[in-house]
């Protein structure tokens, strides 16, 4: 494949009404129906699985129904799950669903439709899906807010998703840019692209170096303006005080990580095409800001490089100089997202922005430490913090927050340089130091750092996503943008 020819996502809609014919029609009920109390002794299995789970869907292939009953512990995740497999249901048997939504589920419309879409993505670039994606429809007491929401947060993932997938053959820098310029167009963004003439300029010292091993992938800086908040402040009754006012956001877009000089393991290693995922969920959040008109100003960075060995790749041992003119002692050339990072921090600080929040899959520690149902989470800001705590648990796309305590910050301390990329050799407190060495460049900017390296992809699918890309967190991030536009004090724990 040599084409780097961009496909655009679709996006997957959701169809107000009730069609008649061809259509899986999902019903609802709950607990307390008459189904269930008739249900005899042979059936104890059943309700025993529905008092574990919250919900029991029934599958009937000769009339096109599904029942779904419900107990009043409903989770908003097990509303996903349920979109998400009755959608996959209907796919599997190429006919559209429809969801008739009682008024007792109203408030889990928002969910029923993010597990349906989610469930829905289909990447055929490269080849025709097993199941197609199907029409969506939502009948009965949805509620009209919630599917708004559902539905722009669940396709900014799937946006997400889409991109992931691509191979870094077909996706470069240069098309990711093309992408964001497509995308500016759409939703009136200010977009300034940095070329490596233009970086080496700048003293992007770790953008630079991580991106010479590449001969496929120029190393890129992409800026990116969203500005609702000045679109609202005047009119006052639209737009509350807020703490936050100006967000950046910087995302790490590695391309395909080989881990440089100091070689990764080739097992696994194809899976080294999500080091993107930073990067790309920045896009989506923007995606899902700009769609639900937000009114808060965003700056986006999102440096993207290439590691690969060469004769011309950076060396352990080399020294490098950041924007902010600290010099760093490159030790493990496989510790690469930091120096991007550390780049775009500093230049993201320069800003003055309220608070920056950065994504990047940037430790295997994380994932010993969390596994891959949570996300690292590392900050000097509490109050942004305990928002996306918050977030995390309306999304369940959940944050664990790690400490960055001023005893850690000897462990990248360099008796050559400012600072060394890593610290522990024995790999102690690995997603620790790495965030100690990040904290270095972002002054005294109120900031976040979240460790997603657990949650870049599903191994297997899940009720409502197949195996690949997750696209997380972007729902979490645009969620957090709600709660830090509705919250002026600290939320409760």
């Amino acid at each position: 494949i040599t084409t780097t020819k961009y496909i655009h996502y679709k996006e997957i809609n959701v169809k107000k009404g009730d069609p008649k014919d061809e259509t899986y029609h999902v019903t609802f009920l709950e607990h307390i129906s008459d189904k269930i109390r008739t249900k005899t002794k042979s059936n104890d299995i059943e309700l025993n699985e529905l008092e574990k789970n919250h919900y029991l869907i029934e599958y009937n292939d000769e009339i096109e129904e599904i029942t779904v009953i419900t107990t009043n512990q409903i989770t908003n995740e097990d509303a996903r799950k349920i979109g998400g497999l009755c959608t996959r249901k209907g796919k599997t048997k190429q006919k559209d669903v429809v969801f008739n939504i009682p008024l007792f589920l109203k408030d889990k419309t928002q969910y029923i439709v993010e597990g349906a879409i989610l469930s829905n993505f289909c990447f055929d670039v490269f080849k025709s899906c097993k199941n197609k994606s199907i029409q969506i429809y939502v009948n009965g007491e949805a509620d009209k807010n919630g599917m708004k929401k559902g539905i722009i947060y669940a396709n900014a993932q799937n946006l997400v998703r889409w991109l992931n997938e691509y191979p870094p053959n077909v996706l470069k820098p240069k098309d990711v840019a093309n992408v964001v310029k497509s995308l500016a167009k759409a939703y009136q963004w200010k977009v300034k692209i940095y070329n490596k003439k233009q970086l080496e300029n700048m003293g992007m010292g770790g953008i630079i170096n991580v991106g010479k091993g590449s001969n496929n992938a120029n190393p890129t800086l992409i800026e990116i303006e969203y500005d609702e908040y000045k679109a609202n402040r005047l009119n006052k009754s639209k737009i509350k005080k807020q703490k936050v006012k100006h967000l950046a956001l910087v995302g790490k877009g590695v391309m395909f990580d080989a881990g440089g000089i100091s070689l990764k393991p080739s097992k696994g290693m194809e899976a080294m095409k999500y080091d993107k995922t930073g990067a790309m969920v920045v896009i989506g959040s923007l995606v899902s800001a700009s769609k639900m008109k937000y009114p808060i100003k965003i700056t986006a960075l999102i440096p993207l490089v290439e590691n690969l060995p060469s004769a011309n790749a950076q060396r352990p041992s080399d020294i490098i100089r950041a924007y902010n003119g600290k010099t760093i002692e490159v030790v493990n050339t496989d510790a690469e997202g930091r120096l991007i990072l550390a780049d775009a921090l500093a230049f993201a600080s320069e800003k003055k922005p309220d608070l920056i929040i950065d994504l990047a899959t940037l430790t295997g520690a994380i994932m010993i430490a969390l596994g891959t149902d949570a996300i690292g989470m590392f900050g000097t800001d509490e109050y942004a913090m305990e928002i996306i705590n918050k977030a995390g648990w309306e999304t369940y796309e959940r944050v664990w927050q790690m400490p960055v305590w001023d005893e850690y910050k000897n462990m990248i301390e360099s008796y050559i340089a400012d600072v060394k990329n890593i610290g522990s050799e024995k790999g102690y407190a690995g997603s620790i130091t790495a965030a100690m060495f990040l904290k270095e460049f972002v002054g005294k900017t109120p900031w976040v750092h979240l460790d997603i390296a657990g949650m870049m992809n599903y191994p297997s699918p899940i009720e409502y996503m197949d195996r690949g890309a997750r696209g997380t967190p972007v729902r979490l991030i645009a969620q957090t943008i709600e709660y830090l536009l509705q919250n002026n004090e600290m939320v409760q724990k």
